[in-house]
């Protein structure tokens, strides 16, 4: 899977889901802050509490660029901070490695 996320005009973003032959791409008009970027796996929830993050085992960060003070930058300049995930037993079930070399890549290992 593929996912592209980028704003083309101010405040208008494409999202780009590419699912093997299927693509989804829309633009979605969202009033950003501008002030944060996130690159997130989380576990999903619905009514009865979290449900399982299924057949995930992992997911790969690449290419990832922010503007900060109008300057395009990588991560590694941005001082980043880690999470991971817990389960409800205090066990860690997905972990974000350390940046790559090029300061602009990670990936998240899910321990399920």
């Amino acid at each position: 899977m593929f996912v592209d996320i980028h704003e083309l005009a101010f405040d208008v973003w494409q999202v780009t889901i590419v699912d093997g032959q299927q693509v989804f791409q829309q633009q979605i008009p969202y009033t950003s802050s501008h002030s944060s970027t996130e690159w997130i796996v989380e576990d999903p929830s619905a009514a009865r509490g979290l449900v399982p993050l299924a057949t995930v085992t992992g997911a790969n960060f690449a290419n990832m660029m922010a503007l900060a003070n109008g300057q395009s930058t990588v991560p590694v300049q941005l001082f980043p901070e880690t999470a991971v995930l817990v389960g409800a037993n205090g066990q860690v079930e997905a972990a974000p490695s350390a940046l790559g070399a090029d300061g602009d890549s990670f990936g998240v290992a899910a321990t399920l």
